[in-house]
C-alpha cells in the first residue's frame, strides 16, 4: 500500500492567524446522534491540557456543533476566540 500524500498539511498557517504550536480539535462527530459524541467537559480537559503546555488549541466545525464548541469554551477560560 503506497503512504498517503500529507503536502497538504505543510500548508501556510499564517493565512488564519494561527501560531507555530496548535492542536485542532474536531468535536462534532455526530450531530444526528449525540449520544455517540464524546462530552464537552472531556474536550475542555484536552484543551486546557494543552494550553498548559503551551499548545494553542483550535476548535472546528459546523454550525451544528456550536452547542457543543460553546459548552466546550465555558469550561476551558483560558482559550481564545
Amino acid at each position: 500500500m503506497p503512504n498517503p500524500d500529507l503536502s497538504f498539511m505543510t500548508g501556510e498557517t499564517d493565512l488564519f492567524g494561527l501560531p507555530l504550536n496548535f492542536a485542532l480539535i474536531v468535536p462534532g462527530s455526530s450531530p444526528k446522534m449525540k449520544v455517540k459524541r464524546w462530552p464537552s467537559e472531556n474536550f475542555a480537559y484536552i484543551a486546557n491540557a494543552l494550553i498548559s503546555n503551551k499548545i494553542t488549541p483550535v476548535l472546528i466545525g459546523g454550525k451544528d456543533d456550536l452547542d457543543i464548541i460553546n459548552a466546550i469554551q465555558e469550561r476551558c477560560p483560558k482559550l481564545s476566540t
